[in-house]
């Protein structure tokens, strides 16, 4: 059941279609079927905050792959922006990372 506060750790996402970098789905509960999943929400692209944060999730990111875990990112902005904003990510941790998900 949704709480009416919104959502918190450990809830379930009520289910989505979404455009991303990686191609258009249909249902998040149909990507993520039989795995963790990670749903990073930010409220906008290039904003200083978020960016080190995906950053430090890039790091990571083939630790959580091991573990059969998921990642995406969600905002308001248009795969256009998304996809300017990683290469700012990129940029930012000097060009150390590669931002998968």
């Amino acid at each position: 059941k949704m709480p009416t506060q919104g959502l918190r750790l450990g809830n379930i996402v009520p289910d989505f279609s979404m455009e991303t970098t990686h191609g258009n789905f249909d249902s998040f509960h149909e990507w993520k079927k039989g795995k963790w999943a990670i749903l990073f929400s930010h409220p906008a692209d290039f904003t200083p905050v978020c960016t080190t944060e995906i950053g430090r999730l890039a790091l990571k990111y083939d630790d959580l792959q091991a573990m059969d875990c998921l990642v995406a990112t969600l905002s308001v902005d248009p795969v256009k922006s998304h996809q300017d904003w990683l290469n700012d990510v990129v940029a930012h941790c000097e060009n150390e990372i590669e931002v998968k998900f």
